[in-house]
C-alpha cells in the first residue's frame, strides 16, 4: 500500500512539474500577455494537443490509485477477521516465493 501511495504521489509531482514546464514555455511565447487562467488554458491545450503525456499520466494515476485502494481494502479485510480462518483472495504468499528457481523442474512433473 505504501509503494502504491508513493507512486501516486510521484505521478502527481510529475504532472505538476510537466504543467509548470509547459507553462514556462507558454509564458515565453506570444501568450505572455494573458492572465494566469489564460496561461493555464494555453498550457493545458498545448499538452493535450501536442503529446499523449496527459493520457499516459492519467492511465498511470488510475492504476496506482486502484493499487492503493485494493491494498487498503485487503488490509481492512485482514484487520476485521485476523484469526477467523477466513480465506483471503488472493492468498497471501511470501515475497520470496516469486523468486524461486522453477527452471530446474520438468514441465509436466508433479513437483
Amino acid at each position: 500500500m505504501t509503494v502504491a501511495r508513493w507512486r501516486l504521489l510521484r505521478m502527481w509531482g510529475i504532472q505538476t512539474a510537466g504543467f509548470e514546464l509547459e507553462r514556462a514555455r507558454a509564458r515565453n511565447s506570444d501568450h505572455s500577455a494573458g492572465s494566469g487562467a489564460v496561461l493555464a488554458a494555453v498550457t493545458f491545450r498545448n499538452l493535450a494537443d501536442n503529446s499523449r503525456v496527459l493520457a499516459l499520466q492519467l492511465r498511470f494515476e488510475a492504476a496506482y490509485d486502484r493499487q492503493c485502494n485494493r491494498a487498503l481494502a485487503l488490509l481492512l479485510k485482514l484487520r476485521k477477521a485476523p484469526d477467523s480462518g477466513v480465506p483471503v483472495d488472493p492468498p497471501l504468499q511470501h515475497t520470496t516465493e516469486t523468486w524461486d528457481d522453477d527452471s530446474q523442474k520438468e514441465p509436466n512433473s508433479p513437483n
